[in-house]
C-alpha cells in the first residue's frame, strides 16, 4: 500500500515514469503551438488537428496511465510485469494515436488506436479488480479507487456508441452531445477526481482513521452521488428545474465529504505541489457550486474559463498531487523542474480563469502572450524532470551491476 514513506525501487516502474514524463513533454509541445497560433501564424498542421492530438495524448497518454501507476503502488502491484507492460504498450499506442491525430484528425486510424487504448485499460482494470476481490480491503481509500475505476469503465462505454450515432443520426444530434458529455464528465469527475482522492487518502491513511464505519459508507455514497448528479452541470442546453436541483445536491455532496476530512492536518503534511493540487480541487468544487446556482453562467461560457476549469483537474489536482508521491524530488534538477512546472500551472490558471479581467485591463494580445509564456514553462520543466529521473535510473543500473 502507498504511504507517506513509500519508496519505490523497481527499474521497470521507474522506466515507466520516464516514459510518462516524455509523453507529457510531447503533449506540451502542441499546447505551446496552440498558444503561439493566437499571436502568430502556424500552418503546418490544421489547428483543430493539433488540439485533438494535444488533448487525447494528455488524457490517454499522461493522466490515465499516471493514475494507473498510482493504483499499482497503492495495491502493491508495481513489481508485477503485466501491469508495467500494459503501461508501456499504452504509451506506444498513444504515440501512434498522437501522430494519427496530427496528420488526419478524427479518422479511422486515430479512432482505432483510441479504441486499443480503452481495451488496454479494460485489461488493466480487470486484473486490478480481480486482485481486489482476492484481497478485499475495508479501507475507504480502496473503495473510492474502485468507484473511480467503475466510473472510468462506465463512461468509456458511451464512446462505443458515438460512431453508430454519427452514422445513423448525424453528429449534431442531441444523443451525440449527451454521450460525449457523459464520457468527459465521468472521466474528469469520476475517474480523475475520485481516483486521486482515493490515492491521497491511501497515502495518508490516518486522515480517514477517525471516521466511523457509517461515515465511510456515507462518504462513498455521497462521492458517487456527486459524479452522477452533477452530470451536465452548467450545460444550458439540457437545463431544467429537476436537473438544477440534482446539480446542487451533487455539489453539496462532495462539499460535505471535504468537510468530513481533516483538511487542516492533511494540508500540513502535504508538500507544496500537493497543497496546490488540493487547492485546485477546492477551486473546482467552488466553481461547480457557483454553476449549480447559476452564479457563473456568463463566466463559464467563456472558452478560456472552460479550459482553465479542465486544467484544474488534469494539471492541478491530478498531476501536482500524484507526482508529489510518485516523483519525489531526488535531486536539485528535479526540484527546480517541479517548481517551474508549478509556476507554469499557476500562471496559466491566472490567465485563463481571469481572462475577462486581463482583456479589460491589458488587452487580448497581452493575454495571448502571457498564455504563450506560461505554456513555455511546461516543456522546459519536463525536460529537467525527465533528465533527472533518467539519470537516477542509470545510476541504479550501474549500482546493481557493481553488486
Amino acid at each position: 500500500m502507498i504511504t507517506a514513506h513509500t519508496h519505490i525501487d523497481n527499474q521497470q516502474y521507474n522506466l515507466n515514469k520516464v516514459i510518462l514524463l516524455l509523453t507529457l513533454l510531447l503533449a506540451s509541445i502542441p499546447g505551446m503551438i496552440i498558444r503561439y497560433a493566437a499571436v502568430g501564424s502556424f500552418t503546418f498542421f490544421p489547428i483543430q488537428y493539433i488540439i485533438h492530438a494535444h488533448s487525447h495524448l494528455a488524457m490517454m497518454g499522461w493522466a490515465t496511465p499516471l493514475l494507473m501507476m498510482g493504483i499499482m503502488v497503492f495495491k502493491n502491484l508495481q513489481n508485477v510485469p503485466l501491469y508495467n507492460r500494459l503501461v508501456q504498450v499504452n504509451a506506444f499506442i498513444c504515440l501512434l494515436m498522437f501522430i494519427a491525430f496530427l496528420w488526419t484528425g478524427y479518422s479511422v486510424v486515430s479512432i482505432i488506436l483510441s479504441t486499443v487504448h480503452l481495451v488496454l485499460c479494460y485489461i488493466f482494470f480487470y486484473h486490478v479488480l480481480r486482485n481486489s476481490n482476492d484481497h478485499a480491503s475495508p479501507l475507504l481509500a480502496d473503495q473510492i479507487i474502485n468507484s473511480a475505476i467503475f466510473w472510468m469503465i462506465l463512461g468509456s462505454l458511451s464512446t462505443w456508441f458515438i460512431p453508430v450515432i454519427i452514422a445513423t443520426l448525424g453528429k449534431p444530434h442531441v444523443l451525440y452531445e449527451l454521450m460525449l458529455a457523459f464520457f468527459l464528465h465521468t472521466q474528469f469527475f469520476g475517474w480523475f477526481t475520485l481516483g486521486v482522492l482515493g490515492l491521497l487518502l491511501g497515502h495518508f491513511p490516518e486522515a480517514s482513521k477517525h471516521l466511523k464505519r457509517q461515515h465511510r459508507s456515507i462518504i462513498l455514497v455521497l462521492l458517487n452521488a456527486f459524479v452522477l448528479l452533477t452530470f451536465l452541470v452548467g450545460n444550458q442546453q439540457f437545463s431544467s428545474p429537476w436537473i438544477n436541483v440534482s446539480h446542487i445536491i451533487g455539489v453539496l455532496s462532495i462539499s460535505y465529504v471535504i468537510c468530513l476530512l481533516p483538511l487542516k492536518s492533511l494540508f500540513e503534511k502535504l508538500n507544496i505541489g500537493s497543497k496546490i493540487g488540493l487547492i485546485a480541487l477546492l477551486a473546482q468544487i467552488s466553481m461547480l457550486l457557483m454553476a449549480a446556482f447559476h452564479l457563473s453562467d456568463a463566466w463559464m461560457e467563456i472558452r478560456h474559463t472552460r479550459m482553465g476549469f479542465l486544467h484544474l483537474t488534469t494539471l492541478g489536482w491530478l498531476s501536482l498531487t500524484l507526482t508529489s508521491f510518485l516523483f519525489p524530488n531526488q535531486n536539485l534538477t528535479s526540484l527546480v523542474g517541479w517548481r517551474l512546472f508549478t509556476f507554469g500551472f499557476l500562471l496559466t490558471e491566472i490567465c485563463l480563469l481571469f481572462s475577462p479581467l486581463w482583456i479589460e485591463l491589458l488587452g487580448v494580445k497581452v493575454l495571448d502572450w502571457s498564455l504563450l509564456i506560461a505554456a513555455g514553462f511546461f516543456p522546459v520543466s519536463l525536460i529537467l524532470i525527465a533528465s533527472s529521473n533518467f539519470t537516477i535510473i542509470e545510476f541504479t543500473k550501474r549500482l546493481n551491476l557493481a553488486k
